[in-house]
């Protein structure tokens, strides 16, 4: 009897350690698309900046596992996480920046690629990464110096100083991360709520929800004018990265006088 209860109470333990494992994945889990989200219409070039991101060896293929959005005709930004799913680690190695490639869903022709045949998108190869020294979780961001600039889709504009207004901020995310189908390779975007935006974070509970291959997704937030601004990007199923702290940093460096 004793023997038998010994052994319940052991199977008792590792059901227990395998449901606090199973819970800090789920919390830890990086982003996985976004659910409630719809397709960005061809004639809306507003978000055109946003692209998806995957490698080289994957670019006549539809498979994107995650987002990269145009801040600068040479440059986009992007979750560190994408390159090196351990780099708050010192010791970690990042992924070689010419691994990998942006595809963007507007090409300079004006057309737009289509998702069953990905080699009609513009792809343009990853030369080199800019990091930030700083490695917390709150720092899940890298630029990707571009191999040729982009010239025929205007960059995101960033917007260092966005608030909340009353503890909200109506906002927009956009992926190219899969439906509720599973089927990816479209841009698609969806309201959100930011009940949260700091100097690193950037928070909703209200909204699309983003699941597996969203991170890197553009969280945007709309101007007087209709246009779109950049207040962050999605690392995990309900928030990201905030783009204030990056200002005048490596990332998004104080301009120069002239």
């Amino acid at each position: 009897m004793r023997s038998s209860k010994a052994a319940i109470c052991a199977f008792a333990r590792v059901l227990a350690v395998v449901a606090a494992a199973m819970v800090l994945h789920a919390v830890q889990a990086p982003a996985l698309a976004t659910i409630g989200s719809t397709v960005v219409a061809a004639e809306d070039a507003r978000l055109d900046a946003v692209a998806g991101f995957t490698l080289v060896q994957w670019q006549e293929s539809n498979n994107c596992f995650g987002n990269a959005v145009l801040v600068a005709p040479d440059r986009v930004i992007l979750p560190r996480h994408l390159i090196n799913s351990a780099f708050t680690a010192r010791n970690s190695i990042d992924g070689p920046a010419t691994d990998y490639v942006v595809r963007f869903r507007r090409r300079p022709d004006g057309g737009l690629g289509i998702a069953s045949d990905p080699a009609t998108f513009h792809h343009v190869r990853v030369a080199r990464w800019v990091f930030h020294k700083d490695r917390k979780a709150t720092d899940d961001v890298v630029i990707g110096i571009l191999e040729t600039p982009v010239t025929h889709i205007t960059p995101m504009v960033v917007n260092f100083d966005a608030r909340l207004n009353r503890g909200r901020l109506a906002a927009t995310v956009s992926s190219w991360g899969p439906d509720e189908a599973g089927i990816k390779g479209t841009l698609r975007s969806g309201d959100i709520v930011l009940s949260k935006l700091t100097s690193t974070l950037a928070q909703w509970r209200e909204g699309v929800r983003a699941i597996l291959h969203d991170s890197g997704a553009a969280i945007t937030v709309t101007q007087r004018d209709g246009s779109q601004r950049l207040v962050g990007f999605v690392t995990t199923s309900g928030g990201g990265v905030s783009v204030k702290k990056w200002k005048n940093s490596v990332i998004f460096p104080k301009p120069r006088r002239r």
